[in-house]
């Protein structure tokens, strides 16, 4: 917070010790003061206010509201791991309790996909091995019939033809020998065999159209249709090969997957289950140093105000609830011209003395400076903030203290 933006209105003190009265005219907390000129003696004179060189801010850090339960009190003093703040968090744990049956149930899921895989897959390995015979099987079936089966059935077909040309012809001359017999000796016996010869010579023409025609389908019609079928049989065979193939694959892959998800919702829950650990944890909040305790709304140390937090309010996530200084490193910002901080390098000595110590001196050095961003109402040019640290641990100083800064520049070249 820039203090130079401070109403600038004097703040009358009285002190009263031992008897003795003191009334003591000081500006308005958080007011600076103005640059004052170089005394003739080479002294450089500022007002500042007395703060913690640096301070942590204890805020809330679980994810949801929760009530107060304990507030460390302002002012007091705390050692490194004491207990700032104590949070409500029976919701938090009730939420636990519940994550845990999430994560045993998630648990219990990936176990159960992990051991299914396994049997699908070996079940998926055996439809494949007996796809691939299947098609050995019918591709051997396919190529004994074009290499033997076919080529007998084609041999006998034929033989039974010759047969029953050879069976034909005989009869046939036979028929044409007892024709011409007869006709010369017209014999009843000759009659009863020409007779007789021509019939089987007929039954002889009847057995080689027959054999001929059997030839004939064997070779355009059942050869054609049985090899139709064996190849049908063996893509068939190919086909359900592929399905196993493929089964197998989408079985791995889809129980790869499915175990994967598993182990996400798994990690998920577990995630969850860490977080709400975090969250119970981060319900009581320790001192990360030692120092003194400051309330929220509390603007003596130099931080914002924001609103006060006690006991049995309800803390929201990323609230400041605290705020922790070591009041053995004190600083004080002193605006002076910039002609004057000119004067002063880092390190340079400075006196200090408060109007609420009368007679007692502090000591402390240049650390830095800063150009400040304010203009006052007169239009000056904005003054030169130094920052002057007290050199050992001083005891009594309290922030908000206003003080006055002297620098000694008489030996300054």
């Amino acid at each position: 917070m820039d203090r130079s933006k401070h109403i600038r209105s004097p703040l009358c003190v009285v002190f009263v010790s031992a008897g003795l009265s003191l009334f003591v005219a000081v500006p308005l907390w958080g007011q600076p003061g103005e640059p004052t000129q170089t005394d003739a003696g080479g002294v450089i004179r500022g007002r500042g206010i007395i703060v913690p060189t640096a301070y942590e801010e204890i805020r809330y850090d679980v994810g949801q509201p929760l009530a107060v339960l304990f507030m460390a009190p302002s002012g007091a003093q705390v050692k490194k791991g004491d207990l700032l703040v104590e949070l409500d968090a029976m919701a938090l744990m009730d939420q636990r309790r519940e994550q845990e049956v999430r994560v045993a149930k998630a648990q219990g899921a990936l176990a159960t996909v992990e051991a299914s895989l396994p049997g699908a897959r070996q079940e998926a390995t055996e439809a494949v091995a007996i796809g691939e015979k299947a098609l050995g099987l019918a591709r051997r079936q396919l190529e004994a019939y074009r290499a033997a089966e076919y080529p007998g059935q084609e041999i006998a077909a034929t033989n039974e033809v010759t047969l029953a040309q050879e069976r034909a012809v005989r009869l046939r001359a036979r028929s044409d020998e007892l024709e011409h017999a007869y006709k010369e000796q017209g014999t009843k016996s000759l009659e009863q065999e020409l007779l007789e010869v021509r019939l089987a010579s007929i039954q002889a023409q009847m057995e080689l159209f027959a054999a001929e025609n059997k030839l004939q389908l064997l070779k355009e019609i059942a050869r054609p249709r049985r090899t139709e079928e064996l190849e049908l049989a063996v893509a068939q065979k190919e086909f359900e090969l592929l399905h196993a193939k493929n089964e197998l694959d989408r079985i791995t892959k889809q129980g790869e997957i499915d175990i994967r998800i598993a182990q996400i919702v798994h990690e998920m829950e577990k995630d969850r289950l860490l977080l709400l650990e975090h969250q119970i944890q981060s319900s009581k909040l320790f001192a990360p140093r030692d120092g003194t305790v400051f309330a929220a709304n509390e603007g003596s140390i130099g931080a914002p105000s924001e609103a006060e937090v006690r006991p049995g309010d309800t803390a929201r996530p990323r609230q400041v609830l605290l705020r922790l200084a070591d009041l053995t490193q004190l600083k004080l910002d002193v605006p002076l011209s910039p002609a004057q901080a000119q004067k002063l390098a880092p390190g340079h000595s400075a006196t200090i003395r408060c109007d609420v110590f009368p007679g007692r001196t502090f000591h402390g050095h240049a650390t830095g400076t800063r150009v400040s961003t304010n203009i006052d109402a007169a239009g000056n040019p904005a003054p030169t903030v130094v920052t002057v640290r007290l050199d050992d641990p001083v005891t009594g100083l309290r922030p908000g203290i206003m003080a006055t800064v002297e620098f000694d520049i008489s030996g300054a070249k």
